[in-house]
């Protein structure tokens, strides 16, 4: 049967929190390189709410090269743009060096995806919905979801157990909080990590973990455009979360549920968020198969009526599998009326060269 959707179960076989950028201490010493990259262009169409206005468009939404490769043994590299980037600090994406410290273990430093949940950690070229779920946007990221700090990432396999393989993984990194290709200069950092577990029993693979957010942020400059003084507004923030993902030969599904607490300057009390999203793509033996997604966001208990909810419906269909993709989603908005933006169809088409 064709595993065509979201190439989770290679993914997920890894057991581990990205490909490795750096190969084994016994490959050769010569420098390496290897060139790959997508693009993605969008149709999208916007029903807006009454009051509001329609919209209909045409996107170019990445133009990604990815370069990676080795300089020594042990010691490798990632440096990925988008030429599709509408600002300068969309162009650089991951830009990192990496070190192969020991079996299993990656230490980063640079821009690279920060470690929170399940979804996050996916490329782009592999998630088939079209737009980031609410719960990744709100609480599972600062300002995006790459930053520029020192990270580790791991991931070890222990072997049979209980009638199959059983992983652990885990990654946590130290960022700056303002972003990529941004200079943070608050003192305090934000730290994000997640640990894991990974089990497969033939075609089937469980893939679940825990994670935590911690750090500060800045929201606003004050009037006098000036970082530290009096008037800025910042804001200290915790986040817990879970997932669970689920490879099987019919479906593939994740899970996650996020908690946050945000203490802004200036604001009395704390704020608490919360927010959850389940997804599933169906497979079949014809590289397509359907896509449902139920998302939902409350970002504040101290603001009535700012709840996000949506539904997502669709369908994919590989014209050359795991290279060439089509992609249909259909969102239909469930907000509430302060936030609510409007249904929206988008299709997407995918080549990976």
């Amino acid at each position: 049967m064709t595993l065509a959707p979201l190439l989770l179960a290679a993914a997920l076989s890894q057991a581990g929190a990205a490909e490795p950028s750096t190969p084994t201490a016994t490959a050769a010493a010569t420098p390496t390189l290897e060139l790959t990259g997508f693009i993605q262009a969008t149709w999208s169409n916007v029903d807006a709410p009454a009051g509001g206005r329609d919209a209909n468009s045409f996107d170019l939404r990445h133009a990604r090269l990815e370069a990676t490769g080795r300089l020594v043994p042990r010691l490798g590299y990632r440096l990925e743009v988008d030429a599709a980037g509408q600002s300068i600090d969309r162009i650089v994406q991951d830009a990192y060096v990496a070190y192969r410290a020991a079996p299993g273990l990656e230490l980063r430093l640079g821009q690279f995806t920060t470690p929170f949940g399940a979804e996050q950690r996916e490329p782009e070229t592999r998630l088939l919905w079209v737009n980031t779920s609410y719960v990744v946007a709100g609480l599972a990221r600062g300002p995006d979801r790459r930053d520029l700090g020192l990270g580790a990432f791991g991931s070890w396999s222990l072997g049979d157990r209980l009638g199959g393989a059983l992983g652990v993984e885990a990654a946590a990194a130290v960022v700056n909080g303002a972003g990529p290709n941004t200079t943070d200069e608050l003192v305090e950092k934000n730290v994000w990590a997640r640990a894991g577990v990974t089990y497969t029993m033939g075609e089937w693979t469980a893939r679940g973990g825990l994670s935590y957010g911690y750090g500060r942020q800045l929201e606003s400059l004050g009037a006098d455009g000036q970082l530290g003084t009096i008037d800025d507004v910042t804001f200290y923030f915790q986040r817990v979360g879970g997932d669970l993902t689920l490879d099987t030969p019919w479906f593939v599904a994740i899970a996650e549920i996020a908690l946050g607490r945000t203490d802004t300057s200036g604001v009395a009390g704390v704020a608490q968020a919360r927010g959850q999203v389940l997804g599933v793509y169906g497979k079949t033996p014809w590289n397509l198969g359907p896509i449902v997604r139920l998302d939902g966001y409350d970002p504040s208990d101290r603001v009535a009526g700012n709840g996000r909810e949506r539904i997502t419906l669709g369908a994919y269909y590989d014209l050359v599998p795991l290279t060439a993709r089509l992609v249909f989603n259909y969102e239909l908005d469930r907000s509430g009326a302060s936030v609510k933006t409007g249904d929206a169809a988008t299709l997407l088409a995918q080549v990976v060269f």
